[in-house]
């Protein structure tokens, strides 16, 4: 099962191609709290929303602005999947964000990285300082 989420709006939300017929990402907003029934959400609030209305891709247009302690958490489902993360560093020309033990190096140049972990559990996503998230896929790998 893919799980594709947007962070930001409700009003600009992207659409997954690619992977079986086109669906809408899940939107995120700043206030999105975790919920054992849906699988995902923050723990805490994150700081506030960003919208750079100049951009005219509905993925890349908005996101949420979240603090450097600010823990986004997912149920991953089980097997092989391969996380691929959008975010904008704020503080420097690179942020860290980390997802089961696994480091992902996003710079203001290279806005997307990806990684392939074990699913299976509920996973915390974690930036090591301020960045806006953009999107995050989660994807099965084939075997």
């Amino acid at each position: 099962m893919t799980r594709a989420f947007d962070f930001g709006t409700t009003e600009h939300v992207g659409v997954l191609k690619g992977l079986g017929l086109p669906r809408r990402f899940t939107a995120i907003g700043k206030d999105t709290l975790w919920s054992d029934s849906a699988g995902f959400g923050f723990l805490q609030p994150a700081a506030q929303l960003e919208d750079a209305h100049w951009i005219g891709s509905a993925l890349e247009r908005d996101g949420v602005k979240v603090a450097k302690d600010a823990v986004f958490r997912l149920r991953v489902p089980a097997g092989r999947q391969r996380v691929t993360l959008s975010a904008t560093p704020m503080s420097g020309d690179s942020v860290t964000a980390t997802i089961a033990d696994q480091k992902l190096i996003i710079t203001k140049q290279q806005s997307t990285a990806e990684v392939v972990i074990d699913g299976g559990k509920d996973l915390d996503l974690t930036l090591g300082d301020w960045a806006i998230l953009r999107w995050m896929t989660v994807v099965p790998e084939k075997p």
